[in-house]
């Protein structure tokens, strides 16, 4: 089983309000997000962080994992999507500010995973290498030793990841501007 875990927990600084509720073509990002999720074959999950109560309305059809720790970085959504998944042979990790990113990409993951069996899977978009990222249950542990804000950066960079082109990925709202 491959699970999906969609990160929203962050405090959105940079946007100025809960950028979770940012509507893109007449939804909020958190919603289509989670719709997207929702449709995933696996078991899917949304990490919930600051303002958890006023989003969960928006988490339709997928589990919501609740992160207290949020105000300590990225890892700790991780840690707690991981968690929640410990069970799954792989798990991909998406965002929830990257709109363009849909089942289509997803599975696009997964498919080079299964052609691959590279422990890695991760988006190539721009020069960027990143999330959505498939991830093997073999580097669960890894997963959960990560600190701070650096994500899962530290071992796209570290390890030999295989990649599926997704220029999609690259619209990434993390300011009023990037709507």
């Amino acid at each position: 089983m491959i699970g999906l875990i969609v990160l929203a927990a962050g405090g959105s600084r940079r946007f100025g309000s809960p950028k979770q509720l940012a509507v893109v073509d007449g939804e909020t990002l958190l919603r289509r997000a989670c719709g997207t999720a929702a449709q995933f074959p696996g078991r899917a999950a949304v990490v919930l962080g600051a303002h958890a109560e006023t989003l969960r309305a928006e988490a339709a059809g997928v589990a919501i994992v609740i992160n207290d720790d949020w105000e300590r970085g990225i890892a700790t959504s991780i840690h707690a999507g991981v968690r929640a998944m410990a069970d799954a042979d792989a798990i991909v990790i998406a965002l929830a500010d990257q709109p363009a990113v849909g089942l289509a990409e997803l599975l696009s993951l997964v498919a080079k995973h299964q052609e691959t069996s590279a422990p890695i899977v991760a988006a190539a978009y721009g020069d960027t290498i990143g999330v959505p990222a498939l991830f093997h249950h073999s580097l669960f542990n890894e997963l959960l030793a990560l600190n701070g804000d650096e994500g899962a950066r530290k071992l796209l960079r570290t390890r030999v990841v295989a990649t599926v082109a997704m220029p999609n990925a690259a619209w990434d709202i993390d300011q009023v501007e990037d709507l």
